[in-house]
């Protein structure tokens, strides 16, 4: 949770920098854009709970990189079909019991689109935009032992995303929660409900011109 915090935290105040900032180049309402996002990526419910409790996977925090396609409409509305890959940090530790050290990870691939609303704004100026989408969740989880075995799974869900940005020109800044809840057998024994949610904050450019 503090980790979520600080991480939000420097979302504000990169955001708080950017909004000062003055919009060099006006963010066109074109009809459409690419738009190519990176960020931090922070791991919640059982995905970020310890490697000890009974459905945790110690996930750390980790990245995330994207790729959008926005259509741009100039009430403001926007639909952007989008992918993501989530990469969380590696964690490590022993098998109870055998002399046996490992190190797993989790992953996410999401293939969404969002519905967004870009907020009034003055010309050349900063804009907030409001974000809500769905996507198709490929969940994988990957643990290698130091005697040369492994252990690998994933599953496919439907989750939810919601956030906030901020543009000023081409750049963007935006935090995102993102739904990511399933059932499955093939993690942990005696254990079939997951919940793999997470925070984002990504940074975001605008390819130049309207396609």
């Amino acid at each position: 949770m503090l980790k979520s915090i600080r991480i939000l935290g420097t979302a504000a105040l990169a955001a708080a920098l950017l909004a000062v900032l003055p919009g060099a180049v006006a963010a066109r309402p074109g009809f459409s854009e690419v738009v190519l996002e990176g960020g931090l990526a922070e791991p919640l419910g059982d995905l970020g709970d310890d490697w000890e409790t009974v459905a945790g996977f110690g996930a750390e925090t980790g990245y995330e990189l994207g790729l959008r396609f926005r259509a741009r409409w100039p009430s403001g509305w926007a639909l952007s079909p989008s992918f993501h890959y989530v990469r969380m940090a590696k964690h490590s530790g022993f098998v109870e019991g055998e002399s046996l050290s490992f190190f797993g990870r989790g992953s996410i691939f999401a293939y969404g689109v969002d519905a967004q609303y870009f907020l009034p704004a003055r010309r050349n100026r900063p804009q907030f935009y409001l974000s809500l989408g769905a996507a198709l969740m490929h969940n994988r989880y990957r643990e290698e032992y130091s005697d040369g075995d492994w252990f690998e799974e994933g599953v496919n869900t439907l989750g939810l995303a919601a956030g906030v940005g901020l543009r000023t020109g081409d750049f963007e800044i935006s935090a995102f929660y993102h739904v990511n809840r399933f059932d499955t057998l093939s993690f942990w024994a005696g254990v079939d409900d997951y919940d793999w949610d997470w925070v984002s904050v990504r940074f975001a450019v605008a390819l130049p011109g309207m396609y």
